[in-house]
């Protein structure tokens, strides 16, 4: 439960916390389709990878964000590694090209470990943007940068500022009902529930005597919303206003172009293929 990235807003005094919520979300949405981009070999595909991690790393010093909460979030994905890994030993599919090594009769080819690099490169890609974006900017401030990029589904009839809300809603209890189930898994352990121990059907029992807590607690808190909601005057089907509306600055301008730049540069690579290591003829293992 240490290692959740959404609703962990950091309140700084930065240039990229400055910067509008808008503008934050397209740069989330440029930078995932720049990382799941084809760029040629697995060789300049782990280059290009490693340029916008380099980006990444330098957007994290400018917000002054936590690198912690990032290498938390990763400690899940050594699973995910070993899994692959394995599967891909024992299951290569048509794998051809230099053997790196092997185990007993087993070939690993190099074509499988720069593969699962690739893909681990990715996935940490992903955790690393989504843990800035969720680092420096408040809740309240994506579900507007949300409702306004899927603005145009309003002409559907799509009812955006209901759903807006919900989500709005959802990210700030998102962690409260963490801490919630925190504490009851805290209660129950000083119970003598054991919840890392024992047989599948004790462990199901244990999660039982968590959830079950859990879901009265948020179908009571959902209640008091409501109330304070119906007490507030909240209408879901009026126009609602904002209490600022935010401008965009020479420094969003900024940062765009360098989005639109970065892009532009993906996008060409994706056109051109150039393959550095061909042009300066460096040696590296077949890898088909």
């Amino acid at each position: 439960m240490n290692n959740f990235i959404l609703g962990k807003y950091q309140n700084k005094n930065t240039v990229f916390h400055g910067l509008d919520s808008r503008i934050k979300m397209l740069y989330l949405i440029a930078f995932m389709v720049i990382a799941f981009l084809p760029y040629g070999s697995l060789y300049v595909t782990l280059v290009v990878d490693g340029v916008i991690l380099l980006l990444i790393i330098s957007l994290y010093l400018v917000a002054k964000a936590n690198f912690l909460c990032l290498f938390k979030s990763l400690k899940a994905l050594w699973m995910m590694v070993i899994f692959l890994f394995v599967l891909n030993i024992f299951l290569p599919g048509k794998v051809s090209g230099d053997i790196a090594f092997k185990i007993g009769e087993i070939k690993v080819y190099y074509f499988t470990l720069f593969n699962l690099a690739n893909i681990f490169t990715r996935v940490v890609l992903i955790l690393a943007m989504t843990t800035l974006y969720s680092q420096t900017s408040k809740p309240l401030e994506m579900c507007t940068s949300l409702e306004f990029y899927l603005g145009f589904l309003k002409f559907v009839k799509v009812p955006i500022s209901k759903l807006s809300m919900a989500f709005s809603l959802a990210l700030r209890f998102i962690p409260s009902l963490y801490e919630d189930a925190r504490r009851i898994m805290k209660a129950q352990a000083s119970r003598g529930v054991d919840f890392k121990n024992g047989k599948f059907k004790d462990k199901i029992k244990a999660l039982t005597s968590l959830v079950i807590p859990l879901f009265i607690y948020s179908f009571l808190s959902s209640d008091i919303l409501a109330d304070a909601l119906i007490s507030r005057g909240y209408d879901p089907d009026s126009k609602r206003s904002k209490y600022k509306e935010k401008k965009i600055g020479f420094s969003d301008i900024v940062f765009l172009f360098l989005i639109a730049g970065v892009l532009s540069l993906a996008i060409s690579q994706c056109v051109i293929r150039f393959d550095i290591f061909e042009y300066f003829k460096v040696s590296l293992p077949r890898l088909s």
